[in-house]
């Protein structure tokens, strides 16, 4: 099997200056994963376009708890015995996700997926769409320094409505896409 085309730019260019994963992919699985690379150059798959975030970002409250930091000494505190005793290379890729995955939700970066903290032009100029929302996320999630999005967005393969479903696709498409390319032109990206 061969690598996605993500994990390949990771494997030449490293992962990128963020904690967040340095391949994302919003809106579906990826055709391919890392195959023969390591796995932490991996796409992370955000499935759902609808509202990206909602796994990801916990509530300001659910910090201010220390809930989080709290989660994670417990399973650690579970894990380490067990990990020592058991040492594989399968315990090993385990435990460096579950700190990939830590790394992520402790992140600053997370701040990418906050859409909400762009001016309302530029929000509106990407479409009140879930499409629209990808769009200016794959922005921000690159200014945040993630090296490669993708947005898995629509079954292109058209046998009975060729015509039809690919001018629905391209009009759903036409907005993000001209506006996405615009945001990254002025900003130098």
């Amino acid at each position: 099997q061969h690598p996605h085309v993500g994990s390949v730019i990771l494997e030449e260019l490293g992962p990128g200056k963020t904690d967040l994963p340095g391949c994302i992919v919003l809106g579906g699985d990826p055709p391919a994963g890392a195959a023969y690379l390591s796995p932490d150059r991996s796409p992370a798959i955000i499935d759902r376009l609808e509202n990206p975030s909602a796994d990801l970002v916990a509530s300001t409250e659910y910090f201010a708890k220390g809930t989080l930091d709290r989660r994670w000494r417990l399973l650690r505190g579970f894990e380490e015995d067990w990990n020592r005793k058991h040492q594989d290379s399968r315990v090993d890729a385990r435990e460096k996700t579950y700190e990939r995955a830590w790394k992520i939700l402790a992140s600053a970066d997370l701040k990418a997926f906050e859409l909400s903290k762009e001016p309302d032009a530029v929000r509106k100029s990407y479409g009140e769409t879930p499409l629209g929302r990808a769009a200016l996320l794959s922005r921000r999630l690159v200014q945040s320094g993630v090296r490669f999005v993708e947005i898995s967005y629509g079954s292109w393969d058209t046998h009975s409505d060729n015509f039809g479903g690919h001018k629905r696709l391209m009009t759903d498409i036409d907005t993000p896409y001209a506006a996405l390319i615009d945001d990254l032109s002025k900003s130098g990206m």
